[in-house]
């Protein structure tokens, strides 16, 4: 299972518990057997380096609404791996995360002294419309 299908079950759960609600979007998506499938899009859950790097900061007192485990990548070595297969390979493991809802986090403000602004790239939500799919990069920067 991929972490986008793990964090997908996860939000569905959480709003079937009533704890997510549906955003008011509709997302389009292409079942095995090759129909299309419309499906309500559910708020979205990231980790505090998720939000942080969508231009987000968990507000202060925030608790994660739930905790569970993704896979992480690591270029490092297991114990049981020999020196050239772990600089050719690396590894995954399976890493308990906390997650945190759209209704927690703020727009992280811009310090002109610092030159520090909010990454922003949408109209409005936090949520970007594809980040159900694993993009490595952004996966890197959300787990360090």
């Amino acid at each position: 299972m991929t972490n986008a299908m793990i964090i997908m079950a996860e939000q569905v759960k959480l709003q079937q518990n009533g704890v997510l609600q549906f955003t008011g979007r509709i997302l389009k998506m292409i079942s095995p057997a090759g129909d299309e499938i419309e499906y309500p899009e559910i708020q979205p859950i990231h980790t505090y380096n998720g939000w942080k790097a969508r231009g987000y900061q968990v507000k202060k007192g925030q608790k994660a609404i739930v905790k569970f485990p993704i896979w992480k990548y690591t270029k490092g070595k297991k114990k049981d791996m020999d020196e050239e297969e772990a600089q050719a390979k690396g590894y995954c493991f399976m890493k308990n995360s906390a997650w945190f809802s759209d209704a927690q986090v703020e727009p992280i403000k811009s310090d002109d002294s610092t030159g520090v602004t909010s990454n922003r790239k949408d109209s409005g939500s936090p949520y970007d419309v594809n980040s159900a799919t694993f993009d490595e990069e952004l996966y890197d920067r959300e787990q360090a």
